[in-house]
This record gives C-alpha cells, sequence and structure tokens, in this order.
C-alpha cells in the first residue's frame, strides 16, 4: 500500500518535513516606489512569493528580497 504525503510533507520526500524559513519581501508600486515590506514563513522562496502576492501585495507587486533566519 503506497502512503500519500501529508500537505505538511515534501512531494519530493514523503516522511520529511521541508525547514520552512523567514523570507523578506518588497510591496513595489507600479511606479517602482517600495511602498512597505513584510516577511513569510515558509518553506521555499516560490511559496513565500505565493503567499504575498496572493494575501498581501493588494494593487502592489512583490520583490523577494531572500531568506533570513530568525529565531
Amino acid at each position: 500500500m503506497t502512503r500519500t504525503p501529508t500537505t505538511k510533507e515534501s512531494l519530493t520526500n514523503p516522511g520529511q518535513i521541508p525547514e520552512s524559513r523567514w523570507y523578506t519581501f518588497d510591496l513595489v508600486s507600479a511606479e517602482g516606489e517600495i511602498g512597505g515590506w513584510g516577511r513569510a514563513f515558509a518553506p521555499s522562496p516560490a511559496a513565500a512569493h505565493r503567499f504575498a502576492t496572493s494575501f498581501l501585495a493588494g494593487t502592489s507587486s512583490v520583490r523577494l528580497r531572500g531568506a533570513a533566519n530568525h529565531d
């Protein structure tokens, strides 16, 4: 019987929960002005970008700065 990974488990490595980290991003207006910033705790840069774009950006675009290890 094949086990299906849970949503918290890595699809490429079942049984392993991917390590999440904090990603910082800027909210950028259409004119290129930085209107704010935020952080997302996510397992990958793509997941952090999706979160920021879907839930926080509104009429701004999102520019991911990178990952930081915060305790």
